[in-house]
């Protein structure tokens, strides 16, 4: 659900849009992960047939997302229109200049082009700004939105934004598939504590994401309760000494694992599902506050740190791993983060 938008005066056609989304689910943790336990769904990227034609690779023509929450940001999509309209000055409609083409021009082509002029003029071509904001399910929704609004992730069923579309008669039509690429460089969104939601060909650093330690639910898909359960039902033979030991094999294998996906390279990342944009990860420390790490970059240290020492692909059973992802945790955690330029201070 939206919480809140503000849209600036319709005199000005930019401004700035703040978007403020939460979820009915974010302290329900049965909930969260029912939604989070669906089958991910397949978005062509390649709108033209372009890409296939010149043997562009599949993780150039195709992107995985959650499919919820694909389908939640489409509504807020639709729920933020007239706020989008409002603020590009797209409910201003001037019928004394159509009359005025019609009955000195009788040329269709010359009247197309002078109806071009004056709704270009009407529609600036550089949007307003559209910043989404949410925490958990909600972050990811307000991320895959503004990867929408971007352009780099296709809208089903609509075409990608072009200016073009105002020569179209019926102009209601035509802003109905105007959303996608709308607001191209003009859109951001950050997000606590958001699941993965996007395959990881997809980079949109306009999206900022923050993971507070053991937090579940950012590293929570289909594939990884599979694994996590595989892992349990192993566990869960013989005895209660055996089970004991399982649990400190299990972390082990989770550590070998992470290292031969490291080895190897993981390819086919169209398929696999992450947390969306640039992430940090907030790590707690019980006497010296947190400290903060990107985990996204394609750099070689950070790369074994999160596949293997971090474990973020995985869901590994801890005690915080569904206290860490309440605000009040995220909230703390990044109040107590100590950055190195600051310490010295």
């Amino acid at each position: 659900s939206t919480g809140s938008s503000s849209a600036p005066p319709a005199s000005s056609p930019r401004g700035r849009l703040l978007v403020i989304l939460g979820d009915g689910c974010s302290n329900d943790l049965p909930a969260t992960v029912s939604v989070l336990d669906q089958e991910q769904r397949t978005i062509s990227l390649d709108w033209d047939g372009s890409a296939a034609e010149a043997g562009l690779p599949p993780s150039a023509r195709m992107a995985s997302v959650c499919g919820p929450l694909y389908d939640a940001a489409r509504e807020v999509l639709e729920t933020i229109r007239p706020a989008l309209g409002r603020a590009e000055g797209a409910d201003v409609h001037d019928d004394d200049d159509d009359d005025e083409i019609g009955s000195d021009d009788n040329d269709e082509e010359e009247a197309a082009a002078s109806r071009r002029r004056t709704r270009k003029r009407k529609h600036p071509s550089t949007p307003c700004a559209i910043h989404f904001v949410g925490r958990s399910l909600a972050g990811g929704v307000g991320a895959l939105a503004a990867t929408m609004l971007d352009g780099i992730l296709p809208l089903e069923g609509a075409d990608r934004y072009d200016d073009d579309d105002d020569d179209d008669e019926s102009e209601s039509e035509g802003a109905r598939k105007s959303l996608g690429g709308l607001c191209r460089g003009r859109t951001s969104a950050f997000a606590l504590g958001p699941p993965p939601c996007l395959s990881n060909n997809i980079k949109a650093d306009f999206v900022k994401s923050v993971i507070h330690g053991d937090d579940a639910i950012c590293r929570t898909t289909r594939e990884s309760i599979d694994r996590l359960c595989r892992r349990t039902r192993r566990a869960m033979r013989g005895n209660p000494l055996g089970a004991k030991l399982g649990w400190m094999s299990n972390a082990v294998s989770l550590t070998v694992s992470g290292v031969k996906a490291h080895a190897k390279g993981k390819k086919g990342g169209e398929k696999h599902l992450s947390v969306p944009g640039m992430v940090y990860l907030v790590r707690p420390r019980r006497y010296e506050g947190s400290s903060i790490h990107e985990v996204s970059s394609s750099q070689g240290a950070i790369k074994v740190r999160s596949a293997v020492l971090w474990q973020l692909n995985d869901v590994l059973l801890s005690k915080s791993l569904w206290t860490h992802h309440s605000l009040d945790a995220y909230v703390r955690g990044l109040n107590r983060v100590q950055l190195r330029s600051l310490k010295a201070a």
